[in-house]
């Protein structure tokens, strides 16, 4: 499994140029009845590209021109709801009012760019289209997750899923919804490869549900100065070790703990970076059932046989498959050059 960010063929706008873009195409649908009444006030703005308006502007005008337009919007909001609001343009408009005004006591007011979310209309050309930074690059679109088949075994393997989700849907997020019809789809799944990014307490209850090892290439988060071995050994008990020592933990209410030999513990070499909390006859490490399953995921690739360690690339060419620019002809795929 593997995902990518595929770029939306829209304009970057500017939060003015998105609101005045948004009035010029309210003021298309209205009508001649409408317009005329509503001439005075809109005219200022649809006379003209909303890049031409924006580039007109001083940028200390852009403060006062915002509540100028979040007034109208107010305005324009009630008048035209009644009739309107079924239209898909002024759904948009609607989205946009919420998106970046609100009204406290009384007053409509502009939101502080800071309250804006990645969810927040980009473009009225791509409704779905959202916002996202990734590796300090800036997209606006959608993420599509593949899942293939990846036996070694197999003379040929093949896609399987496809999804499209928002593109500041998180990749763990896109697994957990999408493992149920994958399992269906493949219901002899017993082993899933994905990189660091898929994993979650989530997606491991899921994959124990579905009976499948989860393998990831890569972890996120710090990695522990001193490790912790967590071997079940019943429902409610683990033997757990760490470089010097191995204890049975106990059950408490909320978690479970594991008391290491004090007198070991102070003359041991990883005492500093110890995860273990020192207190009056002991030192004690506290752990879930979370921490246990994310464990297992850590350690999950170094059982594998060695040819079936790195089956991931495969899907890797074919996300870039997906994303190939094609040279000299007009292309439809995400992510292609159109020339």
């Amino acid at each position: 499994m593997d995902s990518f960010q595929a770029m939306s063929n829209i304009r970057s706008y500017s939060r003015t140029q998105l609101l005045v873009e948004v009035l010029i195409r309210l003021d298309r649908i209205l009508s001649k009845r409408d317009k005329q009444k509503l001439k005075e006030l809109l005219d200022p703005y649809i006379n003209q590209t909303s890049s031409a308006f924006v580039y007109g502007l001083k940028r200390t005008d852009i403060p006062h021109e915002l509540q100028k337009i979040a007034d109208l919007y107010h305005r324009l909001y009630l008048l035209l709801k009644p009739s309107y609001g079924d239209t898909e343009v002024f759904k948009i408009f609607e989205r946009v009012y919420h998106d970046h005004f609100c009204i406290i006591a009384d007053k409509i007011i502009v939101r502080d760019s800071k309250e804006l979310t990645s969810s927040s209309l980009q473009s009225p050309d791509d409704i779905d289209a959202t916002f996202r930074t990734k590796r300090d690059s800036n997209y606006s679109g959608q993420v599509v997750n593949v899942t293939e088949t990846a036996n070694p075994e197999n003379a040929l393997n093949l896609i399987t899923d496809v999804a499209v989700e928002t593109n500041n849907t998180d990749d763990s997020t896109i697994l957990n919804n999408r493992i149920d019809e994958i399992k269906t789809k493949c219901d002899d799944l017993n082993e899933l490869h994905t990189d660091g990014a898929y994993g979650s307490s989530d997606n491991d209850k899921k994959m124990n549900e579905h009976h499948v090892n989860y393998i990831q290439t890569a972890v996120r988060g710090r990695v522990a100065e001193v490790a912790m071995n967590l071997e079940r050994i019943d429902a409610d008990q683990y033997n757990v070790s760490c470089p010097q020592q191995t204890v049975q933990s106990q059950k408490t209410k909320m978690r479970f703990k594991a008391c290491f030999n004090l007198n070991v513990c102070s003359v041991c070499q990883h005492a500093g970076g110890c995860p273990a909390i020192e207190q009056n006859n002991c030192r004690v490490f506290y752990f879930t059932e979370e921490m246990v399953e994310m464990q297992k995921r850590v350690h999950a690739i170094g059982l594998l046989p060695l040819e079936r360690r790195k089956i991931r690339p495969n899907v890797e060419a074919t996300v870039k498959e997906y994303t190939k620019a094609f040279n000299h002809r007009v292309s439809y795929g995400y992510g292609a050059s159109l020339k």
